[in-house]
């Protein structure tokens, strides 16, 4: 059998032998490319294969080359508190996604990382951070209700009751010179 009959043989039998061609586009055209394609809107069924094609993808591990350039790149980029145009965008994206529910074994595996995550005492920053993000919270009564079921029974120490003492002192001074 000649390579041409063979060659006709494979193509009517729908193989595609022929080499794949290597496209190579210029920066102009690869620009005009990219333009062209903001703003496609893909339908819901496209996404979900989009992202069903990418499921089980495992990207190789970086270089320390490479690391590093990422690293200088991300350098100096602030990355502040979200805008409340960012959080409405986030919130947004978030609504009526499900949940998967968390099965026993792991929730035991959440629970014992949690009781080995080492707490030290806090900072005064960090007492001031929260309290300040606390203040003026408004609790629902029944909040209120719940708080004070939970604090029944509970006694505080004779050290705890002197500082109590010393709050309120503190506090009576304050409205006074007001």
């Amino acid at each position: 059998m000649s390579k041409n009959n063979m060659f006709t043989d494979a193509e009517k039998k729908g193989y595609n032998i022929k080499p794949k061609r290597t496209l190579i586009f210029s920066e102009e055209h690869k620009k005009n490319i990219s333009l062209g394609r903001k703003g496609i809107k893909f339908s819901e069924e496209h996404l979900k294969n989009m992202s069903l094609g990418r499921k089980g993808i495992i990207l190789p591990p970086v270089s320390e080359e490479t690391g590093k350039k990422i690293s200088l790149a991300n350098t100096g980029k602030i990355r502040g508190p979200l805008s409340e145009e960012h959080k409405k965008k986030i919130s947004l994206a978030n609504k009526g996604r499900i949940q998967k529910p968390v099965s026993e074994e792991t929730r035991k595996k959440i629970s014992e990382s949690a009781k080995n995550r080492i707490r030290g005492p806090m900072s005064e920053e960090t007492k001031k951070k929260i309290g300040l993000a606390n203040k003026g919270m408004k609790r629902s009564e029944e909040t209120k209700k719940k708080l004070s079921l939970a604090h029944i029974g509970h006694k505080h120490t004779e050290e705890t009751k002197k500082k109590m003492k010393g709050a309120r002192g503190i506090y009576k001074k304050r409205l006074e010179d007001k």
